[in-house]
């Protein structure tokens, strides 16, 4: 089977909803009743199950549009207690068996059956059987509770009579939370229907006989039981029942009504449902469990129909307007951000026409779509994330392509729409002429965007359909709801050079700037709170103004207050990122520790414990050497990332940036502006983009991989890796060999620029052959660059008398040349 659920909407009062509303009174509303029998509903189970000799019916309740059912199932040894549950009362599925014997030696070891359910206000669920043990004679009545209805806790024998067997119980609660029992009890001679009340459902008073056998000869002399009780809207109360006047094997369904149903005040009213015809599967016996009154003020029965072999489920509806059919078709599974096609075209309605389509999508949004609204088509959409959608084609159509049919948001409310306004079907169906002629409504398609938090989105969506006469019909399928992974625009691959000293000096000027990415950086409270804990010196650093108070006192000569000033910046560095901790050092001159991490606890305990003024003065050199970068090369590296998910999905975006320091992690939240994690089912489908900038320092020459990793909250994972590879700055020797006729020679004049700086190459130029070279940087403006790719080497002839040969090194450098 199909999981999908099929729902015929019924308001149902026996088992838990006394007070509805009927026709009229009791006697008038069933005089002269005529039943329809649908027929069996639940057949016997496949060999080995623990219901393939007998399949009773049992205790039915309608649970939130759905029926289900707990009834007895025999399996040629022992009766236990099965559960099975339906969409329409009709068409059940069978879930097995959900209440077994009672352990050796209790009441119920043999057999428990006769169940009658309640479903209470907090969603449990109670149960009253009745059990059997053959070591003593007599059935009783026992108890259980339930969370779900399918895992059950015994609680045990709750009610039994001396001398008697005490079966069949049928338990309503009364407006006042009185627990009221109808239940048949067995003297050896008669069965009886007798009558309790409780105030817990497990503490019973004992009522007495409720309806009692008739006079010898009369055909109810021998037995009255089977219970099954309905509740009136003025309180009083309905009795169906069977008996039996000791002639015979059959048995009928009678009825009988009582103002409060209460001890003996119950009055017979006669034959209400025959057995069935031979050849029927209630041919012998037609035994009520449960009597339902739908929400059109007519009747329901669920009862046992007996052939002589077997023992199955059947029902009989009272007869009358003859129900729609509602049908959504199959499950679908589809993606986020993705579209659910909901094609309600095989619906009808057999005796009439269907005027209005309600649809649950199961995340929070509904739509109505109803034929002759007031209003002429006025509509009301809440979600702007519904599409309607014509599957059949006006003239001129697209080869059969759906035909879109605009609508624009007028004020929030439901989701509404006049069928009339909406194209009809161009051809209909005979067999279903009368349903749909005038009434074929559109394919809606419904946008989904998260899928679950963790899991796949799992979403029932319903249809309720209302034909002319007022008769519903439900049909549910479920839309299931997977999970898209982000998508990933990032950018780049860089080679680098490890050049210009990047670290930021004393830090003085920091106090006034505000932006955290730049060379000028401001202070952050975060990096004050971690300097706190990892720093001896400044445990106690609470606020910017205290680090400004220390940074920036240029005037103090006291030597430790200058250490203090030096060590506030390095540690600014530090928790800025434009520091790491493992930085290898070479000062032999002033410390012997080989990274920062080591001359930082040098640096603090020589604060903390010395009074040598050359000690703080050695200390306070090491973090002004690194602070104004020198021993220390740093690169920046920005990385860009465009990230997007189809989802209402929060993303986090994860930079490691693969030479160990701490991953850099942010959420972003697609419920903006409200900036909070998205709630589930999310009320609307918000696609999400985010485009994040970020910075990273590199100080040691190398090449890593930058990992991007983005996770939504449904658990999508993407990754992008990015390459950088970094290089320490070269040293360029620039060399000239050169031959003159004049003497003394004369020298020639290189003109150069480079990526890296005129400083740099001016240093390599030196006197050769005793003749000078003179050397002049030029602007960028004035380049001549020519490189040999073959021999890294740049020759041009100055004149007849003179050349000029550069060598260089590396060989990427472009130098340009003018002689």
């Amino acid at each position: 089977m199909r999981g999908k659920v099929t729902l015929c909407v019924f308001m149902a009062v026996a088992m838990t909803l006394p007070g509805l509303a009927l026709a009229s009174t009791v006697e008038e509303t069933l005089s002269g009743i005529t039943w329809t029998k649908i027929g069996m509903v639940q057949d016997l189970g496949n060999p080995g199950d623990f219901d393939d000799n007998r399949a009773d019916s049992g205790s039915v309740i309608i649970d939130e549009g759905l029926y289900k059912v707990w009834y007895s199932g025999h399996d040629g040894s022992h009766w236990r207690i099965l559960y099975s549950t339906s969409p329409d009362g009709v068409t059940w599925t069978k879930h097995g068996l959900v209440y077994d014997l009672g352990p050796s030696g209790a009441f119920d070891d043999d057999d428990v059956m006769g169940p009658s359910v309640l479903r209470k206000s907090d969603g449990s669920y109670q149960m009253w059987y009745h059990g059997e043990s053959r070591s003593m004679w007599g059935w009783r009545i026992g108890y259980a509770t339930s969370n779900d209805g399918i895992n059950w806790v015994r609680y045990g024998l709750v009610f039994s009579k001396a001398g008697k067997a005490v079966a069949h119980p049928n338990v309503h609660i009364d407006e006042n939370g009185v627990y009221k029992m109808w239940h048949s009890e067995y003297d050896t001679e008669h069965w009886r229907i007798g009558h309790a009340t409780s105030s817990d459902g497990i503490n019973w008073n004992d009522g007495g006989v409720a309806l009692d056998v008739g006079p010898a000869g009369s055909p109810d002399s021998k037995y009255i039981y089977f219970p099954a009780i309905v509740v009136g809207p003025d309180g009083s109360y309905i009795m169906f029942y069977s008996h039996f006047g000791g002639v015979g094997n059959f048995l009928d369904i009678q009825w009988a009504t009582s103002p409060d149903g209460m001890g003996a005040s119950w009055t017979k009213r006669g034959l209400s449902l025959e057995h069935g015809q031979p050849g029927d599967y209630d041919s012998l016996q037609a035994t009520p469990t449960t009597a339902l009154l739908r929400e059109d003020g007519r009747h329901e029965i669920f009862y046992t129909g007996y052939d002589g072999n077997n023992r199955r489920m059947m029902l009989a509806r009272e007869a009358g307007q003859v129900l729609p059919v509602a049908d959504l078709g199959p499950d679908q599974t589809i993606f986020e951000g993705g579209s659910a096609t909901l094609d309600p075209s095989l619906s009808y309605d057999s005796d009439g026409s269907i005027v209005k389509w309600e649809y649950d999508f199961g995340d929070g949004t509904s739509l109505i779509l109803e034929s002759n609204l007031p209003g002429n088509g006025d509509f009301f959409d809440h979600s702007s994330a519904v599409k309607y959608v014509d599957h059949t084609q006006p003239d001129g159509a697209q080869n059969g392509l759906p035909v879109p049919i605009n609508i624009e948001d007028k004020e929030t409310g439901i989701d509404r729409i006049s069928l009339d306004e909406i194209p009809r079907a161009s051809t209909i169906p005979t067999d279903r002429l009368p349903s749909l002629l005038g009434n074929d409504p559109p394919i809606v398609e419904h946008q989904y965007g998260d899928d679950g938090h963790g899991t796949d989105g799992i979403y029932t969506v319903t249809l309720t359909i209302t034909d002319n006469d007022g008769l519903t019909a439900s049909d549910s399928i479920v839309v299931t709801v997977e999970n898209v992974a982000p998508s990933i625009d990032s950018s780049g691959h860089f080679t680098l050079i490890v050049n210009a000293p990047r670290t930021i000096g004393y830090w003085g000027h920091q106090c006034v700037v505000t932006d955290p990415y730049g060379d000028h950086t401001g202070i952050l409270q975060e990096w004050i709170d971690e300097i706190s804990l990892e720093s001896q010196v400044f445990s106690g650093l609470a606020t910017i103004q205290e680090v400004c108070g220390i940074v920036q006192n240029g005037n103090v000569q006291d030597m430790t207050e200058m250490a203090k000033k030096q060590l506030m910046a390095l540690w600014l560095n530090i928790v800025s990122g434009k520091l790491h901790l493992s930085t290898e050092l070479h000062m032999p001159t002033l410390t012997s520790s080989p990274s920062l991490e080591e001359a930082i606890q040098e640096i603090e305990e020589a604060i903390l414990t010395s009074m040598d003024r050359e000690e703080l003065e050695r200390v306070k050199d090491i973090a002004d050497t690194v602070n104004n970068g020198i021993d220390i090369s740093k690169v920046l590296v920005e990385f860009a990332a465009l990230v997007s998910d189809v989802g209402s999905d929060d993303l986090t975006l994860k930079w490691d940036f693969g030479d160990g320091s701490p991953v850099r992690s942010t959420t972003y939240y697609s419920n903006a502006p409200l900036n909070t994690p998205d709630t589930y089912p999310s009320p609307e489908v918000n696609p999400i983009q985010v485009s994040e900038f970020v910075q990273h320092w590199y100080a040691i020459e190398g090449t890593y991989d930058v990992v991007l990793t983005v996770e939504d909250d449904d658990g999508g994972v993407t990754t992008s890796t990015m390459s950088v590879q970094t290089q320490e700055e070269s040293v360029v020797s620039l060399s000239a060999d050169f031959e003159s006729s004049t003497d003394p020679p004369i020298s020639p004049t290189v003109d150069f620029e480079s990526e890296l700086g005129c400083g740099s190459l001016m240093a390599g130029f030196v006197n050769y052959m005793g003749y000078g070279l003179e050397g002049n940087c030029m602007a960028p403006e004035n380049r001549v660059v020519a490189h040999s790719p073959i021999d890294n080497r740049i020759s041009q002839t100055v004149s007849r008398e003179r050349s000029v040969r550069l060598e260089f090194s590396p060989p990427w450098l472009s130098l340009p040349i003018s002689v």
